[in-house]
């Protein structure tokens, strides 16, 4: 008996400790600090457990323990003015109206989508959030704790075309600065707002974008026109921009891709004429009618070749001249072994089936083709002889049936009565324009008309073989 009192004896004191007046947490609306509080308190009336506190017009619901609350969340009542914003954290409190958002807690801005700048309509009643995860105690109050102004994050792919694409653009970070927007209007529905906005962008610009291969990104982009440059470790870059409306189309591009060994190919294109390569020290011309001008081809070849040990051009099948042009090479100075040397050397292995047979390589002092150069002076100097020999040859040859050189007679001089009809039809055949058109014929006798192309000069009548008359009517 005396050990059953024992045991009720401690247990009674064990219960007593543990629900001491002093420790046990009420719910109850106290004024604390000076500020209104409704929740759990101790016996003390101090804030100790769930309840929600008002420190000026800041709302803050939490776990508190005295000065503090913790797993808190922190937003502005309406009365105030706008509430956009919630903080999700621990913070503390003193007597003032300020409190502390401590170091690891977020910060959550609440923006909404408009489908035009300017616009009073959302697009849908669901919010985006800005969230800012605290590095720092940040000491606000119920006049700051709200943002004027929002930086609103936005993943943008750039957006390349005309065969440019292949060179994987990035994804850039940027952020639209927006403020405050009152809207009035959500599917239909009336709504009285002052929100945070952003709206789909016709524009778009970047500067000086790094990304993780260690290109350097310019980018601009609007409705009718598009530009970027993008640069490489190694120096190479890629510049591009096009202009397009109703009433206008304008294309250009050039890129340098430099090589391991310290060779650079630089490249330039307009989109009409003519798609232009520098290697070395020579400048190649290449007509946009061969093909190989396309802008999605002028692309290819640039991304093609950024990773290569050297420069190759695409060979088309309708390629069939390349023109070239040097400041630091006079070709009408050079031999034509010296040209042949350099077309060679320096300008056949950069275009794949360079040798093709039909394909010509043109300087200023003539052209290589089939691996020959042809010298346009030594060329012309031989058909100059070539031709000088054959005229000699036919002077020779009409001097033996005329009896003397046509050449330096008048036609009035040989069509004359007597000569041969069929050696005149024979040297104005060959000759010249002039030939003779059968328009009557009395017995043996044969009247024709002398034309020189679509004019009547006269006509002839020939008996026989022989011309009998002629009359010219100018």
């Amino acid at each position: 008996m005396k050990k059953n009192s024992i045991l009720l004896f401690a247990m009674t004191l064990i219960i007593e400790f543990c629900f001491t007046p002093s420790v046990m947490a009420k719910e109850k609306k106290v004024k604390y600090l000076g500020h209104n509080y409704r929740g759990e308190v101790n016996d003390k009336k101090i804030p100790a457990g769930e309840g929600t506190m008002n420190v000026n017009g800041l709302l803050i619901k939490g776990d508190f323990d005295d000065h503090s609350a913790k797993d808190a969340e922190v937003w502005r009542t309406d009365y105030m003015g706008t509430s956009n914003t919630t903080f999700e954290g621990t913070i503390t409190y003193d007597d003032s109206n300020n409190i502390v958002l401590k170091t690891g807690g977020v910060l959550k801005t609440k923006y909404y989508l408009t489908d035009y700048e300017g616009s009073t309509r959302l697009v849908r009643a669901n919010p985006y959030f800005v969230k800012d995860t605290l590095k720092e105690d940040r000491v606000v109050n119920s006049s700051n704790f709200e943002p004027k102004e929002l930086k609103i994050p936005v993943d943008y792919q750039i957006q390349l075309n005309d065969g440019f694409e292949k060179l994987n653009p990035p994804v850039v970070k940027i952020s639209y600065s927006v403020g405050l927007t009152h809207v009035n209007n959500c599917n239909g529905q009336k709504i009285d707002m002052d929100v945070f906005c952003i709206y789909p962008r016709n524009g778009f610009h970047i500067s000086d974008y790094k990304d993780g291969e260690g290109r350097i990104w310019d980018y601009d982009q609007d409705p009718v026109s598009k530009s970027f440059t993008v640069k490489y470790p190694n120096g190479s870059y890629c510049n591009y921009s096009y202009y397009h409306s109703d009433y206008k189309y304008d294309y250009n591009c050039s890129w340098e891709i430099h090589y391991p060994d310290g060779k650079i190919v630089t490249s330039k294109y307009d989109g009409k004429n003519e798609v232009i390569y520098y290697i070395g020290k020579l400048k190649l011309s290449i007509p946009t009618n061969q093909s190989i001008g396309s802008q999605i081809d002028f692309a290819n070849c640039f991304y093609n070749n950024l990773k290569k040990e050297k420069f190759t051009t695409k060979y088309y099948s309708n390629l069939r001249w390349i023109d070239i042009t040097s400041e630091s090479y006079n070709f009408e100075k050079l031999s034509n072994s010296e040209v042949e040397r350099i077309i060679r050397e320096e300008v056949i292995p950069f275009i794949e089936n360079g040798e093709y047979e039909h394909l010509s390589y043109n300087v200023s002092s003539g052209y290589y083709i089939n691996g020959k150069f042809f010298n346009k002076k030594q060329e012309k100097a031989k058909k100059e002889a070539e031709e000088k020999r054959n005229h000699t040859k036919a002077v020779a040859y009409w001097t033996k049936r005329f009896g003397f050189n046509p050449e330096t007679r008048t036609n009035g001089q040989l069509i004359s009565v007597g000569r041969s009809f069929k050696l005149l039809c024979d040297w104005y055949k060959s000759s010249s324009f002039i030939w003779f058109d059968l328009v009557k014929q009395t017995g043996s006798s044969k009247c024709y008309q002398i034309k020189n192309g679509s004019i009547l000069w006269g006509h002839v009548w020939v008996t026989g073989d022989k011309v009998s008359s002629v009359t010219w009517y100018k």
